[in-house]
């Protein structure tokens, strides 16, 4: 007779990979109560706790829109039937190269990972990219890190607001800047975040941020040029490089950490490139968080910047197929619906129902369903614990895309483990002065960011009570303009890009502190992402920054 079950496994949904224990009673038993339904516990050895991310975990385990059959084109098909169809489809156009593109999200294993670049191979294509998109900026820098260490630090400057991507690091960093008096903890960002009450914030115009840390890296490597700032445009004195620079450098134990989200930051790869370097001249730790799980485990193991390539391929009919796991293209490819008749195949692999999809659509898994390895913060390869059971009908992405490989050459997968280590960083353009100009068509200016209650993509999102209670997706902005402007409760934000009409999100639940003349949207939602370019910028890196916007009733 089976007895109480216990689950110790990793959090699926940021980079911070928080020590979960689900449990449940005896599913066997003859009485049935609370303690045989899935729960939650946080591991007593860390004092991290759980984000409202993190507890979501039980609602997805049985989540009744758990996608549980493979569905073609909206219609039931057997496993065994669609590999066969999707692996002699896959093979023909293999025929010629790079006509296969396969997309595949930072919540894999590595060893999916291994297995999907040799499908990649089988497939005689080199087109094989990351999603979230925004993680790709990110896949050249070794993490200097530890969760023990950082807790003892003297200094932490943040760039981005961790404490709403990746929330459980907060009580670090605030024990950190509460354990001995002068310790210190500055914040930069292009709007004030969750951080701010805690920090020493310097809030910048958006597009500023790289050309802000070129001049603070030119003031620490004793080039003090003089600038005014302010005749910039870029919102803070002179005093604050010197400020910033005088915490770095007198730092026992300092710590520089970047977070980025779709929308938000402009040029990602050169803003980690002067960060990198201002920490080495200050001897400082320097880490990137990813949004995803496993982003830097599975970039480095796909092995280049290939992002751009990609879209360009689709957007421009050179690609006849699309693959992509771990999520719909719907949700994380903005304006996909547009181009996707460019494509004659595509195959996506989601735990979610999407009775609409157009295309191959098998059911996943979530990585507390399956065994493999990811790669921490502190840059260790780590392993997931034990696993629960897949709901009935979802397979892991290892085992599809295995079956894949098997369909396609006959033969069984076998993938060649390497080493993890960070690949070459594409060449950055140089630093320049941005350009600022009044815009009367378009005078606000859109910020994507990143909530705590958002759980990766729209298309989990979209699935939670949370969301459908608020009525997303939604925009905020400044009360007092809003009350000003007379709008209703939806406002159409129109971008040089697109257009969407949002809801307007209870203003007083806002964490950020939002100017007038700026409009905030929580980049998870495709209505939400397609208000910016899907183009690379000067570094050729698909992660946009602020745009210009208008609204209308």
């Amino acid at each position: 007779m089976s007895s109480s079950e216990e689950y110790r496994t990793k959090c699926p949904f940021c980079s911070v990979q928080d020590d979960i224990i689900i449990k449940r009673g005896n599913p066997n038993s003859a009485l049935f109560g609370r303690e045989n339904l899935f729960q939650l516990y946080v591991d007593v050895k860390s004092d991290r706790g759980l984000c409202p991310r993190g507890n979501f975990v039980i609602e997805l385990i049985t989540s009744p829109y758990r996608l549980r059959k493979v569905m073609v084109n909206g219609k039931v098909e057997e496993l065994d039937n669609a590999i066969k169809e999707c692996s002699t489809k896959l093979k023909k156009i293999a025929e010629k190269r790079n006509e296969v593109v396969i997309l595949i999200g930072g919540n894999h294993t590595l060893e999916e990972a291994y297995l999907a670049k040799e499908l990649a191979e089988k497939l005689n294509t080199e087109l094989i990219g990351l999603f979230p998109f925004e993680d790709e900026a990110l896949l050249s820098i070794k993490n200097d890190f530890s969760f023990n260490e950082i807790s003892s630090s003297d200094t932490i400057f943040t760039v981005g607001d961790i404490f709403s991507h990746s929330p459980t690091l907060s009580k670090l960093i605030i024990d950190a800047r509460n354990r001995e008096r002068g310790n210190s903890l500055l914040y930069l960002d292009i709007i004030g975040g969750r951080i701010s009450p805690f920090a020493e914030s310097y809030i910048i115009k958006p597009g500023y941020t790289a050309y802000f840390l070129s001049i603070l890296l030119d003031y620490i490597n004793n080039n003090k040029r003089k600038i005014e700032l302010e005749k910039t445009r870029i919102d803070v004195p002179y005093s604050s490089i010197e400020e910033i620079a005088a915490t770095l450098n007198k730092s026992k134990n300092g710590w520089i950490l970047f977070s980025n989200i779709y929308g938000h930051f402009k040029n990602p790869l050169l803003i980690v490139s002067l960060l990198e370097e201002i920490a080495s001249v200050t001897d400082n730790h320097f880490a990137v968080i990813p949004v995803a799980q496993n982003s830097l485990g599975i970039g480095r193991i796909i092995g280049g910047f290939n992002n751009e390539k990609i879209i360009k391929g689709i957007k421009n009919k050179e690609i006849e197929g699309l693959i992509s796991f771990g999520g719909l293209p719907t949700e994380f490819i903005p304006g996909f619906d547009d181009f996707k008749k460019n494509l004659s195949f595509v195959l996506s692999s989601t735990i979610l129902r999407k009775d609409d999809f157009t295309g191959y659509l098998f059911p996943s898994t979530l990585s507390v369903e399956k065994q493999g390895s990811i790669i921490s913060l502190e840059e260790e390869i780590v392993t997931l614990g034990k696993s629960l059971s897949p709901v009935p009908g979802a397979i892991s992405d290892g085992v599809l895309i295995s079956k894949l490989i098997k369909g396609i050459t006959g033969q069984e997968a076998k993938a060649h483990a390497g080493k993890v280590e960070p690949i070459e960083r594409k060449s950055i353009g140089k630093v320049s002065v941005p350009i600022s100009e009044v815009d009367e068509e378009y005078p606000f200016t859109l910020i994507g960011v990143g909530l705590p209650y958002h759980h990766g993509s729209g298309e989990l999102t979209r699935m939670t009570n949370w969301n459908k209670e608020r009525g997303g997706p939604y925009l905020f902005l400044n009360p007092s303009q809003y009350k000003e402007m007379g709008f209703g409760k939806k406002i159409k934000i129109v971008t040089h890009y697109s257009s969407s009409l949002l809801s307007v999100g209870n203003l007083g639940e806002s964490p950020y502190e939002i100017p007038e003349g700026v409009v905030i949207v929580p980049t998870h939602y495709t209505e939400c992402m397609k208000l910016f370019p899907l183009e690379v910028d000067s570094d050729r890196i698909l992660s946009p920054g602020a745009v210009k916007a208008r609204l209308e009733q």
